[in-house]
């Protein structure tokens, strides 16, 4: 038990610093709910867009730039902020 807790300790000159490890770091972090906000923002952003596609043909272009910024924001989310998600069994594929 002594040795354990001499590993979360490490000496920086004078001062001692506690070390947490990647598992309980991640324990810390807020759980991800669900990816059901992520995919329903991008789909009624492609109704939109086909909507008004006549209007304004631009805005597939821009559509598409948004996807591509916000599909990066979204996994650094996810890896970064969030912990991982429970593991679930499935009856069937």
């Amino acid at each position: 038990k002594r040795f354990m807790a001499d590993l979360r300790l490490k000496r920086l000159g004078d001062a001692v610093v506690k070390f947490e490890s990647n598992v309980e770091h991640q324990f810390q972090l807020s759980p991800y709910e669900s990816p059901f906000d992520d995919y329903a923002e991008m789909i009624i952003q492609f109704g939109y867009v086909t909507l008004f596609a006549a209007a304004f043909p631009m805005a597939a272009v821009f559509a598409l730039l948004n996807n591509l910024i916000e599909g990066r924001s979204d996994a650094f989310k996810i890896v970064q902020e969030h912990r991982r998600p429970e593991p679930s069994g499935a009856q069937d594929i």
